[in-house]
């Protein structure tokens, strides 16, 4: 699935197990580090901090801020992934 990018925002969308197309074990609980590789309309500022936030069933589970590294890639740590389809937003 692509990842969508509008404007000055990065959309990321965890999908259930089951829209995935293929069989696979998914714990129901996990951590992840969520890397933003090869954006085309978002680009980083280096040094700039960027607000994240997920949110899973249109409610806000986690939320931070984060800076580019020296690639210019963001990477957020620690990414609750779940079973339940959630959306994690950079801004």
């Amino acid at each position: 699935m692509p990842t969508p990018q509008i404007g000055s925002s990065w959309n990321s969308i965890l999908v259930r197990p089951d829209e995935l197309g293929k069989t696979t074990d998914i714990p129901a609980a996990s951590t992840a580090d969520e890397k933003s590789p090869r954006l085309q309309a978002f680009k980083t500022v280096k040094g700039k901090s960027y607000q994240w936030q997920m949110t899973r069933g249109g409610k806000i589970t986690q939320s931070g801020k984060v800076t580019d590294d020296e690639k210019g890639l963001l990477t957020i740590s620690k990414v609750k992934v779940e079973a339940a389809p959630a959306v994690l937003v950079i801004e």
